[in-house]
């Protein structure tokens, strides 16, 4: 909205105070504060207190991620973040920990439409301010084979788990079809209440046989 006027914030300022027309200063700041940018943005470092993580997001809020220890942005966010809170996730896991469950929900994430496969981390570490060291693409590969190790565990084991429910079940319904064949064969009546042979025995009815019972 500035840039076709040639301006930016700080020429629009300046031009407030050189007598700018008031009415047009008053209107493109109003649309500078009014403008969403509908994207969000994750600020994170480190100081003497540790490291803090904060989103940003529309219209200016920030939001302060230091109690969780993570957070994540764009279509892949609830993906990635729902990983770590499974995990019980607490800032106080070594590093190797982590760093293997950062690359599971980034590859979590890439279920969501329009997130890459390509992975890129970085270390950030104490002060001076922006210190931060990249991984190494052989780490990234080295964690990649892991992850797919680890998933190729968790598909044997659902597979185990579906073998021995699919056996449970077959076994329900083998002694459901033999409690039903047994109902049938005694005619479907309850079995006799405890002291009664035949009959109702407050009407005092028998079906025996005709014999006195001695």
């Amino acid at each position: 909205m500035l840039t076709p006027l040639g301006l930016d914030l700080p020429k629009l300022l300046l031009g407030q105070k050189r007598g700018m027309d008031k009415e047009l200063v008053a209107s493109l700041l109003r649309e500078v504060r009014e403008y969403s940018f509908d994207s969000n943005l994750i600020i994170t470092g480190t100081d003497g207190s540790g490291a803090h993580i904060y989103i940003v997001g529309d219209p200016g809020r920030a939001m302060c991620c230091d109690l969780m220890g993570f957070a994540a942005i764009g279509v892949g966010d609830w993906h990635a973040e729902s990983q770590f809170m499974v995990a019980k996730y607490v800032s106080s896991w070594p590093f190797e920990k982590a760093l293997r469950l950062l690359y599971l929900a980034k590859k979590r994430a890439e279920t969501a439409p329009g997130v890459g496969t390509d992975t890129d981390l970085f270390i950030i570490g104490s002060p001076p301010a922006g210190a931060h060291t990249q991984v190494g693409v052989d780490v990234v590969q080295r964690l990649h084979e892991m992850y797919e190790a680890h998933m190729k565990t968790i598909e044997t084991m659902g597979w185990l788990a579906d073998t021995q429910m699919e056996d449970y079940v077959k076994q329900l319904e083998a002694s459901t079809q033999e409690a039903q064949e047994t109902a049938t064969e005694s005619g479907g009546k309850e079995p006799p209440e405890p002291g009664t042979i035949r009959g109702d025995p407050e009407k005092g009815e028998s079906e025996d046989d005709g014999k006195d019972n001695p």
